[in-house]
């Protein structure tokens, strides 16, 4: 990349993060309020997070990339059969249940706030669909499963909607098709303004047709004890539970096929 003059590339991406912000803020997206230079802070959904360059983030999770928007392991993290989860805001906020829930896999997290399955704030300001590139990426890595959960922020933003989904999920399963594929329900109970719970209910629809294995947090979408007010982001208790489901999910996958007689 040829930085601009008067720019180091550091400063572009700082940049680039403080752009997807504001568009965030700009369309609605969840997740997407935060300021992504501070080092460490608690953001109004309860969610504790560190910039990259953080003591604690490097000394806990190196090799990793994680801020306010979210952030991708660039590296498998543990030991056993590989596992790759791509996700939105609701993966950023069960990090630490999820990382406790991974022991016993070597395991690579992309969790990116406002993004849905054919992109969001982050993918404008980088110029392309974000999580399908980093689908196509982590493909080459040949994981044993694949968690996809995304689809929330595609029924909530008005500016991507059911059809660029569709289309984003075709593209990435097909991307993604040597893994056991887990999909992790969106939640069809969401009162957010501009939220469709039609577009919500779609994706779900594509999504066991498709996968080999369903994570089914839209059953828990409007239980006050796993949701928010939003009955999209999960409460603390929620964050547990969801890293849960998806560990239980990534079991059925690696269980060894069951076989007559």
């Amino acid at each position: 990349m040829t930085p601009i003059r008067g720019r180091s590339p550091s400063s572009l991406l700082s940049l680039a993060f403080i752009l997807a912000s504001c568009l965030c803020m700009a369309i609605g997206m969840v997740g997407c309020h935060a300021d992504p230079l501070a080092s460490r802070s608690e953001d109004h959904m309860g969610r504790t997070t560190e910039s990259p360059t953080s003591p604690a983030a490097s000394e806990q999770e190196s090799p990793t990339d994680w801020g306010k928007l979210g952030g991708t392991d660039h590296a498998y993290i543990g030991e056993g059969p590989t596992v790759v989860i791509l996700g939105d805001s609701l993966v950023m906020m069960s990090r630490k249940a999820l990382r406790a829930d991974l022991k016993g896999t070597s395991s690579r997290l992309a969790g990116r706030a406002g993004e849905g399955l054919s992109g969001g704030g982050q993918s404008t300001a980088w110029g392309k669909p974000l999580m399908l590139t980093l689908a196509k990426d982590l493909r080459d890595s040949n994981p044993d499963v694949t968690v996809i959960a995304l689809g929330t922020n595609d029924a909530l933003s008005p500016a991507l909607g059911l059809p660029a989904a569709i289309d984003a999920w075709n593209k990435m399963t097909q991307d993604l098709s040597g893994s056991c594929l887990v999909a992790v329900t969106v939640s069809e109970t969401s009162k957010a303004e501009n939220f469709s719970q039609h577009t919500a209910k779609e994706i779900n629809k594509v999504m066991r047709r498709d996968a080999d294995v369903i994570v089914d947090w839209n059953a828990l979408g409007s239980s006050d004890r796993y949701t928010r007010p939003d009955d999209i982001h999960p409460t603390p208790l929620g964050q547990a539970h969801y890293a849960k489901l998806i560990r239980q999910g990534i079991d059925e996958c690696l269980a060894p096929p069951k076989t007559n007689g």
